[in-house]
């Protein structure tokens, strides 16, 4: 179940992200008017990451491997016990991941694809493991609260 706590103040989620990018690497800041612009999050990185680099290899905290990056990311989905709270389902994040899937892991899907390879030097894909956010709800009322999957999380959050 996921943890909250509300904060007395609304933070500056670029600037806090800025002091501290190893903690808070990945900000989705809503800029949108309307309920699609409600929430802006700064995810928490736990620094367990899954990728897939440029030239096929799967790497990350769970080793290199064998296997493809999506079924790879699927068991350690699947490995995971983070619970959805009944009495929050407002709240944009209950735990999870960041997730960047770049277009050339379309060939992993359909591997008839014969799609060049990417100019930058991106990752193909990679998978971010994130067990807390600081979450700003904008409107005519905002507000602020510190979300996390477990209580240790939250009190380092804090």
């Amino acid at each position: 179940m996921i943890r909250i706590h509300p904060l007395e103040t609304v933070p500056d989620l670029v600037a806090l992200g800025a002091a501290w990018p190893q903690r808070y690497p990945f900000l989705l800041d809503s800029a949108a008017p309307g309920p699609l612009g409600r929430w802006s999050l700064l995810l928490r990185h736990t620094g367990e990451t899954l990728q897939l680099d440029p030239g096929g290899q799967v790497h990350g905290s769970h080793g290199p491997g064998a296997g493809h990056f999506l079924d790879r990311l699927e068991d350690w989905f699947r490995s995971e016990t983070a619970d959805r709270p009944e009495d929050s389902p407002e709240l944009p994040f209950v735990g999870g991941w960041f997730v960047y899937l770049g277009y050339e892991l379309a060939v992993e899907i359909e591997p008839v694809l014969a799609l060049p390879p990417a100019a930058d030097r991106l990752p193909v894909a990679l998978a971010a493991r994130c067990d807390g956010a600081v979450l700003v709800r904008h409107g005519p009322s905002p507000a602020a609260l510190l979300a996390a999957e477990n209580p240790g999380t939250l009190a380092a959050m804090r």
